[in-house]
């Protein structure tokens, strides 16, 4: 079992990624998102009191023109998100807190916001949230739900990940590059020829799946192997080892995702929820990208 808190915070300390499930790193898909928030706040009086549940780095924030509101607060369990949140935003007040559990200190909120966030937390965050929900307040959150485009691209990632390890494509690289550099001839043609079988299986999956991990791993040692007389022995086994890390972060994450997304059966257990809070209007609607005719997430709102 990993320690979610702490893969979330190694997560936002990293400066390579965007940090987004659905914005790539050149900002592709932002304007969907961010028209989508400019409606909701557009909805909002700027004195209200707005929280932002698993806010990570602020992406709901960094949709509108925060500075037009005088009372945002963003709650998540990872301080490393928050930090970089805070750092771009200054004026939004931060709270590193369990989501999954209220913040005693948080006064009655009149809007609650999450953008892939809130149902890391399980009902227990939406629980949480609509505890500290004043009357006449609102929810509005994009959900992972099962049958979106994240959880698509995450499930081809788990099955990449479990090709190079079914296959163990990198172990296998690994012998090749030691027996080369020991010039162990019979080592040289044992590993080569288990490689040989190794190879085309990965391969067959990198040409059908070229966003994937496994794809960019098969390029990237192909490329070491043919010019292997160009480094050195422990710089290549030290690539491989972070490749490996690599596809272990990713299936990290990635399963975490998965194990998010909202199904029908929690979907019965939150409007039970909501319910029970007296929560009016409760709508989960499907939320599209019309041009990739594919499903974005789930968008869940109620009023109470």
């Amino acid at each position: 079992m990993i320690d979610e808190k702490q893969d979330w915070n190694a997560y936002w300390q990293t400066s390579q990624d965007s940090h987004e499930v659905y914005v790539s790193r050149e900002g592709k898909n932002k304007d969907k998102l961010g028209a989508l928030w400019q409606s909701v706040f557009a909805q909002f009086n700027a004195k209200d009191c707005i929280v932002d549940i698993a806010s990570g780095a602020g992406s709901v924030y960094r949709s509108i023109e925060y500075k037009r509101f005088n009372n945002l607060i963003a709650i998540d369990g990872s301080a490393a998100a928050l930090q970089a949140l805070q750092h771009d935003m200054p004026t939004v007040d931060v709270i590193e807190h369990d989501i999954s559990q209220p913040v005693a200190t948080l006064p009655e909120v009149k809007h609650i916001v999450s953008q892939f966030g809130i149902e890391y937390g399980g009902i227990d965050a939406f629980e949480a949230a609509l505890s500290k929900l004043s009357d006449g307040g609102t929810l509005t959150c994009l959900c992972h739900s099962d049958d979106s485009l994240i959880q698509r691209q995450q499930k081809r990632q788990l099955a990449s990940i479990d090709v190079l390890e079914s296959t163990h494509f990198i172990v296998l690289a690994i012998d090749c590059v030691k027996a080369i550099y020991a010039n162990d001839q019979p080592a040289i043609a044992k590993a080569i020829n288990a490689f040989r079988v190794a190879e085309p299986i990965v391969a067959q999956f990198a040409v059908e799946h070229s966003e994937t991990i496994a794809a960019y791993i098969h390029m990237s040692l192909k490329e070491i192997m043919v010019n292997l007389n160009k480094y050195a022995e422990q710089d290549v086994l030290n690539w491989c080892d972070q490749a490996t890390q690599k596809c272990n972060d990713i299936a990290n994450r990635g399963r975490i995702i998965r194990g998010a997304a909202l199904n029908q059966e929690k979907l019965e257990a939150l409007q039970q929820l909501f319910n029970s809070f007296a929560m009016q209007n409760f709508k989960a609607d499907t939320f599209m990208d019309t041009q990739r005719k594919s499903v974005i997430g789930l968008l869940l709102s109620a009023t109470k």
